[in-house]
């Protein structure tokens, strides 16, 4: 997260540049650079950001510059900002540059590096001269940014010299570019006068380019989703706001999927930065998943906008222009992708050759540990390692169900299992951190879910919260897995509207009569006692009108009907009760006030568990690569699976970094709230499509039932349950983009994800 010295350069910049007036009197004048906007950057020290002291700079790095770039893009300003940021990269190692960095910093010149848009660098002839001088001649048909330059920085014989532009030596021609604000030229040195200024690898100048055109490409992606999110709360159809609409909120939520992927893996390669260099796979990532999504929501927005989003009049053309001039510029996202699924596909093979290693890579867990963190990890590592060593996780991978709730047991002993409950019921009252080392350290050994994990993380909270003291007395048990318990939840007739349950449980004396159901009760066929949600005020709002109770499943008049799978196991259950009697303490909490009930804050620990779940899908996909390769040993390359791959394998580094900006917020003190659906709605997404690729990998052999046929089959229900992606989107378009409710929703509709 943002630094407060971060936050208030970034508002800063956005306090010099508030709209795209620059922009469109670029547009209409086909000027290019505006120079009253480039002299006030300089004058604030907004140039030369990570230039040394010594240099007239602020000695700050990549991800301030990116924050610039960022605010100057969701305005398209018409500032070659990304040239320059990469000529002080280029200057900043060169200590034959102080007059050159001095310029740049001052605002006196405009330096950039002679690159072509697409990244490449041209071959250059050196006619060398005297005490480092020389004359180059060079051809760069597409120069980035080439009209707004005064000053190149050319790369030939392994190092940099300057040229200035408008020299003799140098031929440039402007070229009418897409992107009128940032215009290519055509530029030919002709033994242009140079002077050479030091080393600095164009292979890092790649990966930092590639890092600050995302980072455009973020604020680009943002700016068209800001028009189109205030067009769709003013523009009105059949007397209410479009935003009212399911079709656009659904892609209004698309469009805040694509730039949150976008931003989460800018914010990886910016994590990955060192020696001011971000990771090579980190910048491919950012500069795909960014590109694309400006491009993307970019052109949403003009759809959803409708006819007046095709004019000159509005704004959305300019940043259709620098989208694409982001997307295209230093490779396409198609490219990056491919690079990235190559260098996957050839590490696993590496891997895979290496025989008898077994070293596990450290996860990335989004923060570094306190010493306190750290003597809690050395204590339960310990633990593992008497009570689990290799051949006991192999042994629990495989055991019954009855074999797990004796591993639970054994970690509740020692207060391992619930870590997060209150001491005082056998917890270890463990911070939000300690959470996430305890699943990391279990999810790097392999060691399988506890059975008890809905006892753990939803039953358990809402009774040491809302429980009376003789209800307290289940809590033990459940810690141990002596009880699993199941949630009735879902019915029939509510769906995804969950307060529209239709279960009764009527008053009789002391006691509550239920009559009713429940559906997709995950394994109440193994379930020792229920949670469930129940109507019992028949007269009051569907909200207001449930209650929480829980009960043994082998009450009488409880009957459960397993439900075949399409993949032909049972896992869900349809669940009947037929006067089923309880004692009227079995109500959790007030009664009729089940609703804010079963909202019992569990700050976080719906976070905590994400690692596991990466490392699943991580796991899966090198499965993939495997069988990927060994089919191309066998047929040859197939571009279209290749293509499918390099999109998976991405896909799961975004989940990875959604998760972990997740816990950065959490840990920063930020509320994370409905942005934990863009987790949810990307991961089960890329479990679907990943299951259903190995299948097709698989060829005719995937036309046997298997194990991956049976996972194919069950991963339909991935988007399914937990609420639905599209209920996911909904709750993205109202809570994040503050879009109107639909019509006919109650409130807090999203109840059933929480509980599930």
């Amino acid at each position: 997260m943002r630094s407060d010295e971060q936050e208030q350069l970034d508002r800063t910049v956005r306090r010099l540049v508030s709209d795209r007036s620059a922009a469109r009197k670029a547009a209409e004048n086909v000027s290019g650079t505006d120079p009253d906007l480039l002299s006030e950057l300089g004058a604030l020290g907004l140039l030369a950001i990570s230039l040394p002291s010594d240099m007239d700079g602020s000695e700050l790095g990549l991800a301030e510059e990116c924050i610039v770039v960022e605010a100057l893009g969701e305005q398209v300003a018409p500032v070659p900002v990304v040239s320059i940021y990469l000529a002080c990269h280029i200057l900043s190692a060169c200590p034959d540059a102080t007059d050159v960095a001095a310029a740049l910093a001052n605002g006196q010149t405009v330096a950039g590096p002679l690159i072509n848009a697409d990244g490449s660098l041209s071959d250059v002839l050196i006619k060398p001269g005297n005490e480092g001088a020389a004359h180059l001649s060079s051809d760069v048909p597409f120069a980035f940014e080439g009209t707004s330059l005064t000053s190149f920085l050319v790369h030939a014989d392994d190092a940099w010299w300057v040229v200035d532009a408008n020299g003799p030596g140098v031929e440039r021609g402007d070229l009418k570019s897409l992107d009128t604000t940032l215009p290519m030229a055509r530029v030919k040195l002709v033994e242009a006068p140079a002077k050479r200024i030091g080393s600095f690898p164009p292979g890092d100048l790649q990966k930092i380019a590639q890092c600050l055109i995302a980072a455009e490409a973020v604020g680009v992606a943002q700016g068209a989703l800001n028009l189109i999110t205030e067009y769709a709360l003013q523009r009105e159809q059949f007397g209410q706001p479009i935003g009212r609409f399911q079709a656009i909120k659904q892609n209004l939520a698309n469009c805040l999927l694509k730039l949150e992927s976008g931003r989460s893996s800018l914010w990886g390669a910016l994590r990955s930065v060192a020696d001011g260099v971000p990771d090579g796979a980190a910048s491919h990532l950012a500069k795909a998943a960014a590109t694309e999504a400006a491009t993307f929501v970019a052109s949403e927005s003009v759809q959803m906008h409708g006819a007046i989003g095709c004019t000159w009049e509005h704004d959305l053309h300019l940043l259709m222009r620098r989208s694409k001039h982001c997307e295209i510029s230093f490779g396409s996202p198609a490219s990056h992708l491919q690079r990235l699924g190559e260098n996957a596909l050839e590490l696993y093979g590496a891997k895979r050759s290496k025989s008898g290693s077994s070293k596990k890579p450290e996860q990335d867990i989004g923060f570094v540990p306190s010493q306190a963190d750290a003597d809690f990890l050395i204590e339960f590592q310990t633990w593992l390692n008497e009570h689990a060593p290799p051949e006991k996780v192999s042994q629990l991978r495989r055991a019954d169900l009855a074999g797990r709730r004796a591993w639970q047991a054994e970690m509740a002993e020692d207060n391992w299992a619930g870590i997060h409950w209150p001491v005082e019921y056998g917890g270890r009252a463990a911070s939000f951190t300690q959470q996430v080392l305890y699943y990391a350290e279990l999810t790097k050994r392999g060691v399988p879910p506890l059975p008890g994990n809905r006892g753990l993380m939803l039953v358990g909270p809402t009774l040491f919260t809302h429980g009376t003291d003789e209800q307290k007395k289940l809590l033990e048990p459940t810690r141990r897995a002596d009880i699993l318990w199941a949630g009735g939840f879902s019915e029939r007739g509510a769906g995804s509207d969950l307060a529209s349950l239709s279960t009764r449980a009527v008053v009789d004396d002391e006691k509550l009569v239920i009559n009713g159901h429940k559906i997709w009760t995950s394994q109440a066929q193994y379930a020792d006692w229920m949670y469930a949600l129940v109507r019992t005020g028949s007269q009051h709002p569907k909200r207001d009108g449930i209650s929480v109770v829980v009960f043994p499943m082998d009450t009488p008049g409880v009957e459960v009907r397993p439900i075949r799978r399409n993949n032909g196991d049972y896992h869900f259950n349809e669940v009947f009760f037929n006067d089923v009697t309880i004692p009227l303490s079995s109500v959790i909490g007030p009664k009729n006030a089940g609703w804010s009930v079963n909202r019992t804050t569990m700050q976080g620990e719906h976070l905590t568990n994400f690692l596991g779940a990466h490392a699943s899908q991580a796991r899966t996909i090198r499965r993939i690569a495997g069988m990927l390769q060994q089919r191309e040993a066998e047929t040859g390359l197939d571009v279209g699976l290749r293509q499918r791959f390099n999109t998976l394998w991405s896909t799961t580094q975004i989940i990875h970094l959604h998760g972990l900006r997740n816990v950065a917020r959490f840990t920063s003190g930020a509320d994370v709230g409905s942005e934990s659906s863009i987790t949810k709605i990307v991961g089960q997404e890329n479990e679907k499509a990943m299951f259903e690729f190995l299948i097709d990998v698989m060829g005719s052999a995937g036309l046997e039932e298997s194990i991956w046929t049976s996972a194919y089959l069950s991963t339909r229900a991935s988007t399914i349950g937990g609420g639905t992606s599209e209920i996911h989107r909904n709750k993205l378009a109202e809570r994040v983009l503050g879009m109107p409710r639909d019509l006919w929703a109650d409130e807090e509709v999203d109840i059933a994800q929480a509980a599930e």
